[in-house]
C-alpha cells in the first residue's frame, strides 16, 4: 500500500512537469504524457514515483480517467477567464480618436487573465487544505496521488495494493 504523495513530492513534479515541457517545447512532454497515461502517470510522476490511483478503488488511473484529469478539468477551469478575454477583445473601438491610455477597452481582457490566474492559483494551493493534499482537479477527478517511493508496510512485506 503506498502514501498519498507529500505536499513537496506534488510541487516537486508540478515544476518538473513545466520545466519538460519547457524543454521538450511542449510536443516531447505531449507525447511522453500520452504514452504514459495508461498507467497513471505523467513525465515527472514516473521519474519522482507518484502515481495516480482512483480514490475509490486504488487502482491506477485509466487513460481515459488521465485525459480528463490532465485536459478536460484544466479547459473547464480555463473557460471563465477566456471569456472575459474574448469579451475584452470585442469591444469596439472607436475611429478617429486617440487614447492616452493603452489598457482602455482591455478591462475584461485584463480581468480574464487575472480570473485565469487565480483559479490555477487556488487549484494548485488547494492541497494544503486539511491535509488531504488533494487539488480541486483531484477532487472532481476523484483521484489521488501516490508515492511509490514509499510503500506502508503493514505485515513486514512490501508491495500489494496501491
Amino acid at each position: 500500500l503506498y502514501p498519498n504523495a507529500s505536499i513537496q513530492h506534488r510541487l516537486g513534479g508540478y515544476f518538473l512537469d513545466l520545466g519538460l515541457a519547457l524543454v521538450s517545447l511542449g510536443i516531447g512532454w505531449v507525447i511522453w504524457s500520452l504514452v504514459v497515461w495508461r498507467h497513471g502517470l505523467t513525465p515527472a510522476k514516473q521519474i519522482l514515483k507518484l502515481r495516480v490511483v482512483a480514490e475509490e478503488t486504488r487502482t491506477n488511473a485509466t487513460w481515459g480517467h488521465m485525459a480528463i484529469r490532465q485536459f478536460l478539468i484544466p479547459v473547464t477551469f480555463s473557460i471563465p477567464g477566456w471569456l472575459l478575454m474574448q469579451l475584452g477583445d470585442s469591444t469596439p473601438v472607436v475611429t478617429g480618436e486617440f487614447s492616452s491610455d493603452p489598457l482602455e477597452g482591455r478591462g475584461l481582457s485584463s480581468l480574464g487573465n487575472v480570473v485565469s490566474f487565480v483559479i490555477t492559483l487556488t487549484d494548485g494551493l488547494w492541497i494544503f487544505k486539511n491535509g488531504e493534499r488533494k487539488r480541486i482537479t483531484d477532487i472532481w477527478a476523484k483521484t489521488i496521488v501516490v508515492s511509490e517511493a514509499e510503500a506502508i508496510t503493514g505485515n513486514g512485506s512490501e508491495g500489494g495494493n496501491i
